[in-house]
């Protein structure tokens, strides 16, 4: 009998906290302010889970939203409603959680940490605005688990969309973020999600700085200084990019470690289309495309890595058309070149500058103008193995230091070495020849060059 009480007393408690919520539901209001009214006093006289919306018009007052409203645009005849606070501050501030703020521009805020919309709190969701002229268009300080979609951030001082100081779990999505410093600039920040943005025209398209475990997923980069700039950032994402068009396609620099790059496009840039730089170790880069890259006053290289970094991979990419496919310079040891397809650039690998220990195994690399594989004087005991280095016009494989072009069972496949007319003889039908080729450049020698060639084998 008790046990049946019990049911029913809970039943009683549920039923009333649903009739309750249903209650606090039919009492949101929809309150409408047209131009010529304050907007702020309409806040202030809302009350949880009501609706605002304004009406098209300008008006002048700086907007801090402290009550779990609705806030909304209107266009009403006029266009959006403008919030214009003529260099006094931010336009509107979000200081409370769970807000929607829709449809409005908001311009011309001024001050250190001012944006047109600025977020100090959780949980919101901020969508189709537009944020232009101010100091920073949309600025979250320690907020997180927002959704901040489909709005227009131009021709802002400092970021477009900028998050800092733990804003983490942020959503930044289909926003159009153009001719500011940075489009979208993340700082001390993690797990956020930036996903089909475009950022055009920007000095820094993306920029993460300080941040890890984020991810920078399928947006477009164009016309920027550097298309997405990362330094002394860790285990962040950079998938189906494109970066097209910039100075520097995809940047990551300063002791950045343990990021992916994959899936990307990285061409037509006026510099190098991928670069790893300034001791940044243990990236995977892989699977990308990077063509056409480099112009008269830049070297355009596909993959570059550059200044003591190591342990990076960088493997199954295309590198087609660019000034140097893969080129590895400036103390940059212990890196794994696999499996890309290096072709139709003027040079093809390039390791130089004290550049040692990498490992260069399973890469297709041909019809470069000059070089397939290139390896300078001062970088020594890198390992070269079953790669095809074929049809490169100048020299197919060209080694000045010490170096490793067999792991002791195979070689490469050299183009001008593989028959017998060629000095390549194979007697016991293994597909090596039984001789040695001499790597113009130096005296290395490959001891056990291939008369064909396959990717995948098990070497």
């Amino acid at each position: 009998m008790l046990r049946v009480k019990g049911h029913i007393l809970i039943y009683m408690l549920g039923l009333t906290l649903v009739l309750f919520l249903l209650c606090v539901a039919s009492h949101a209001e929809v309150l409408q302010v047209k131009a010529g009214q304050s907007i702020q006093k309409a806040i202030q006289g809302a009350g949880p889970g009501d609706t605002i919306e304004v009406g098209s018009g300008l008006y002048k007052e700086n907007l801090v939203v402290s009550q779990r409203i609705i806030l909304k645009g209107a266009d009403t005849g006029g266009g959006r409603p403008v919030i214009d606070v003529f260099g006094n501050g931010s336009a509107i501030t979000l200081t409370t959680d769970s807000v929607t703020l829709e449809g409005f521009i908001a311009k011309n805020s001024l001050g250190k940490r001012a944006g047109g919309i600025k977020v100090i709190s959780n949980n919101n969701i901020i969508k189709d605005n537009v944020v232009k002229e101010n100091e920073n268009g949309i600025i979250l300080i320690n907020s997180s688990n927002n959704k901040i979609v489909d709005n227009l951030a131009s021709n802002n001082v400092g970021a477009g969309i900028s998050a800092s100081l733990h804003s983490n779990g942020n959503i930044i999505q289909g926003n159009d973020a153009n001719h500011n410093t940075f489009g979208i600039f993340l700082v001390e920040c993690s797990n956020n999600r930036i996903e089909g943005n475009e950022a055009r025209d920007n000095n820094r398209g993306i920029d993460i700085n300080q941040s890890s475990s984020n991810q920078i997923k399928a947006n477009r980069l164009e016309g920027n200084i550097f298309g997405i700039y990362a330094d002394y950032s860790n285990g962040n994402s950079f998938k189906n990019n494109e970066a097209n068009g910039n100075t520097f396609g995809i940047f990551v620099a300063s002791s950045s470690d343990e990021n992916t790059i994959e899936d990307n496009e990285a061409s037509n840039n006026k510099g190098p289309g991928i670069s790893i730089a300034y001791r940044s170790s243990n990236n995977i880069i892989r699977n990308n495309t990077a063509r056409k890259n480099g112009d008269e006053d830049l070297m355009g290289i596909g993959i570059w890595i550059f200044d003591n970094c190591s342990g990076n991979s960088i493997e199954d990419n295309s590198l087609t058309l660019n000034q140097v496919g893969i080129e590895l310079m400036v103390s940059c040891n212990d890196n794994t070149v696999a499996g890309n397809n290096v072709d139709q650039n003027l040079e093809g690998i390039f390791i130089k500058n004290s550049s040692s220990h990498n490992m260069v195994v399973g890469n297709d690399v041909h019809d470069n103008e000059y070089k397939g594989a290139y390896i300078d004087k001062t970088s020594r005991n890198n390992i070269v193995y079953n790669n095809n280095i074929i049809n490169n016009k100048i020299y197919n494989a060209y080694c000045m230091g010490v170096n490793q072009w067999d792991n002791g069972k195979r070689g490469n496949h050299y183009s001008e070495f593989d028959d017998d007319q060629e000095g390549c003889r194979d007697a016991d039908g293994n597909s090596i020849c039984d001789s040695g080729y001499t790597i113009p450049g130096g005296s290395n020698v490959d001891s056990h060059p291939l008369i064909s060639w396959r990717r995948d084998y098990d070497a």
